[in-house]
């Protein structure tokens, strides 16, 4: 996640999909919302969830990890389309899709945000609620400055791991498990 600012004519997915040098943006109700790019800690730690998440999937033929940037419907009419860091969709979810050069119409299972320092806890808690709301299982908030990793359930059940703490893909994926000091070294 990155500070953003929302640009005003409504669009659709299919039209915002089709737009050329965006940068890094997300489309929230029909508004274009343009992203600062992230810093190298933010990108590291990304990426080191995102290799374990990978690695961890292959290995048992779970399902697919896509980095940041893939595109993922949260509402529509007026369309929301979100980019995390990272998400895990199911083979099972995966099937489900209607076409695999396009945004997500089908909703992972798990949505992996890091933060950036200008996020604000207001606008991580509705992104929250979008994913839960699109059919998301498992929503992990990873804060690089905290060294610490919120983790989030449609139910409404929320923990907070710090280093001497394991996350695990709870119901998700639940073989997955790394030690937080692992995410943040």
């Amino acid at each position: 996640m990155a500070f953003s600012e929302t640009l005003q004519e409504s669009i659709t997915g299919d039209a915002f999909f089709q737009m050329q040098d965006t940068g890094r943006c997300e489309l929230v109700q029909g508004g274009v919302t343009n992203m600062s790019p992230a810093g190298k800690h933010h990108g590291k730690i990304a990426n080191t969830i995102g290799v374990l998440l990978t690695l961890h999937t292959k290995e048992k033929k779970l399902g697919t990890i896509c980095a940041a940037e893939t595109g993922i419907y949260t509402q529509r009419n007026p369309d929301t389309i979100r980019a995390p860091d990272s998400l895990f969709i199911s083979k099972e979810r995966e099937a489900e899709i209607s076409d695999h050069t396009k945004y997500l119409d089908v909703a992972p299972e798990l949505v992996v945000e890091v933060l950036c320092p200008n996020d604000t806890w207001t606008e991580v808690e509705t992104k929250i609620e979008e994913y839960f709301s699109a059919g998301v299982c498992l929503v992990w908030v990873i804060d690089p400055e905290q060294e610490i990793v919120a983790v989030y359930h449609p139910t409404g059940e929320r923990s907070r791991l710090t280093k001497t703490d394991t996350l695990t893909g709870s119901n998700v994926l639940p073989s997955f498990s790394v030690s937080i000091t692992e995410i943040f070294e």
